[in-house]
């Protein structure tokens, strides 16, 4: 097993996460992870439209994952308290098929 990815629920909508056994960074295997959900949640939105918007949280500092989550098309919202750290919280704009507040 190299890693793990899916979603979970979130007030917002769907939470997207992805973890990677260390040896298997800078492949670009994130990226092609997060696509893939973002891909499928874009597919299978919840039948309320309403909680049909998909974020991911990441911890301060993790430059990596912060540009895998922009390359997929997620911006950047704002700095929360995430399970005790301190994380930086990105959505998929609405114009992009997934997101409302």
């Amino acid at each position: 097993m190299i890693g793990r990815a899916g979603f979970g629920a979130s007030d917002v909508g769907r939470e997207l996460a992805y973890a990677l056994r260390p040896d298997h960074w800078n492949r670009g295997l994130a990226t092609e992870i997060a696509a893939g959900l973002v891909h499928w949640h874009n597919k299978h939105l919840p039948g309320d439209q309403s909680s049909s918007s998909i974020c991911a949280y990441v911890e301060v500092g993790n430059h990596a994952s912060v540009r895998v989550l922009e390359k997929v098309g997620f911006i950047f919202v704002d700095r929360r308290s995430y399970k005790g750290a301190a994380c930086d919280f990105f959505q998929v704009p609405k114009a992009e098929g997934a997101c409302t507040d």
